[in-house]
């Protein structure tokens, strides 16, 4: 028997299968697409092809499937994968994907918040506007653009600045180049001022913020210098007063404020202080005042409402007011008009108490010394004297508020207090903690909001030169103040203090020479 060996290689193959499934990953329109198509089994490499699909669309021999979608909806083709064997194998399989819309570009927005940064007066400004949203790039254009300032297409604000200070206001406008375009506009406001200047300020009040809290402040000063405080953005903003005459006194009901001085300028804003309008009554003032020239130094105001208000000044000069200020009338001054009191005074300031009461206070004009204090009961047009029990050379420059007390102080550090709660009212020198007082003149007092020091239930600061502030110490006995001298950070003499707050959070603001603003946590 003859017997063969022979050894024989079997391969085995098995046949070739399309992995990718379907629905395979969506596309959108206008954003490229790539997908790779993937394949087991057969002998490699393989090589696909297609049928069906839309034209924007491609499928390579190696399975990429790419393009970038046109329009949206659902798409479905064939594909075939063939491998390298002998004989070749061959798989086809449908397959299907969804095309989405295009997202939306978000609404556009003008980012630039107003105001804008400050412009310095003589000086070169530059910002640049920013918006979000839309498409890129975007156009810019404005409306009611001063004339020394620019916008460029692409958003730049440009110009030189004048040398007056001035706020001003204008609409700028955003167009994307999406099509349909989109488009938005906003008023900003940009204001000037020549800060390399430094003015003496002479008096603050808080007035309302958005909120109609008392927690933004008005100063004013030297040349018509008016600058509010902002506590949201815990900044200054010059404002144009319109005038430049010195102005001495400042203060606020509700929206409204007021300021005097120089000249017999009275102005008036509606607006808590964003603009101002003038209330002159300057010719009243020549006939009144001639042949004294100091005559139309107006130096102290208070308003016990909106309507109803008092202008003090020199020799003895007492306006008042029951329509908001559209008019003022003179009940005291020079001859002809008697005065209450002998001699040639100087009222310094007013206030009311919460009965409607008035009270001014002043000094001797001859002298500089010696304190005056007149009084006007509620619903009474006639004035008469108090005594102020001062000694004599002490006049006084400054009267406040806080119930019950009226509260006046003056040269040699000198703080008078009337209990207007007693049954028999007096005024009574309280003690002040100033070293070396005698030499030192208080020159404003503010009140308002509610402070627990020492159970008073009020906060009140009194500031003075060099720089002393003077707030609440424990009261000596009932009916009585107190006061400590706070640490203010300056030597610079200060000339004006306000009560800035709200709920249990209180801080005084005092301003004063050489661009002198302090804030004195209240407590």
């Amino acid at each position: 028997n003859l017997t063969a060996t022979e050894n024989i290689g079997l391969s085995v193959v098995r046949p070739i299968k399309i992995r990718t499934s379907s629905p395979i990953p969506s596309a959108t329109v206008g954003s490229s697409y790539n997908y790779q198509l993937a394949a087991i089994y057969g002998v490699t490499p393989y090589s696909w092809s297609a049928t069906g699909l839309p034209s924007w669309l491609k499928l390579s021999s190696a399975g990429a499937l790419s393009g970038t979608p046109t329009q949206s909806g659902s798409v479905s083709f064939n594909v075939t994968v063939s491998d390298s064997g002998n004989p070749t194998q061959s798989a086809s399989a449908q397959l299907s994907l969804t095309v989405q819309p295009a997202a939306q570009p978000a609404a556009l927005a003008i980012t630039t918040t107003s105001p804008l940064p400050n412009a310095t007066a003589g000086g070169s400004y530059s910002d640049q506007l920013t918006a979000s949203g839309g498409t890129t790039p975007y156009s810019w254009s404005a409306t009611g653009l001063p004339s020394w300032l620019s916008l460029s297409t692409g958003g730049k604000l440009s110009g030189t600045v004048p040398q007056t200070g001035a706020t001003y206001s204008f609409t700028v406008k955003v167009t994307d180049s999406e099509s349909p375009a989109q488009s938005t506009s906003a008023i900003l406001s940009l204001t000037s001022a020549a800060s390399s200047s430094t003015y003496d300020w002479n008096a603050v009040t808080a007035v309302e913020d958005s909120n109609g809290m008392l927690t933004d402040a008005l100063a004013v000063g030297q040349s018509g210098a008016i600058e509010r405080y902002s506590s949201s953005s815990s900044s200054w903003t010059s404002i144009s007063s319109g005038t430049s005459n010195d102005l001495f006194a400042v203060t606020s009901s509700g929206s409204d404020v007021w300021a005097v001085g120089d000249g017999g300028t009275i102005l008036k804003s509606t607006d808590s202080g964003k603009t101002w309008s003038s209330q002159s009554v300057s010719s009243q003032i020549s006939q009144i005042c001639n042949p004294y020239p100091t005559c139309n130094y107006l130096q102290g105001i208070a308003f016990s409402d909106q309507n109803n208000g008092i202008i003090v000044g020199t020799n003895e000069t007492i306006l008042t007011t029951s329509d908001g200020g559209s008019t003022w009338n003179y009940v005291q001054g020079q001859q002809p008009y008697t005065q209450v009191q002998s001699g040639n005074y100087s009222l310094n300031g007013v206030v009311f108490d919460s009965n409607g009461d008035a009270y001014a206070v002043g000094t001797n004009s001859g002298t500089g010394t010696d304190a005056t204090i007149l009084y006007r009961p509620s619903g009474s047009t006639s004035w008469a004297t108090q005594n102020s029990n001062v000694g004599s050379g002490y006049g006084l420059r400054t009267i406040g508020y806080a119930a019950p007390y009226v509260i006046a102080a003056g040269q040699g550090g000198t703080i008078d207090v009337l209990d207007t709660s007693s049954s028999n009212p007096t005024w009574t020198v309280q003690s002040d903690p100033i070293a070396n007082s005698s030499s030192i003149t208080l020159n404003s007092i503010g009140t308002g909001g509610y402070c627990l020091r020492d159970g008073y239930g009020f906060c009140l600061a009194i500031a003075g030169q060099g720089g002393n502030l003077l707030g609440l110490g424990t009261p000596v006995n009932i009916g009585s103040l107190s006061f400590l001298s706070l640490t203010s950070g300056t030597t610079n003499d200060l000339k004006g203090v306000a009560v800035l707050g709200v709920g249990s959070s209180y801080q005084y603001l005092a301003v004063g020479y050489n661009d002198t603003k302090i804030f004195v946590t209240a407590y």
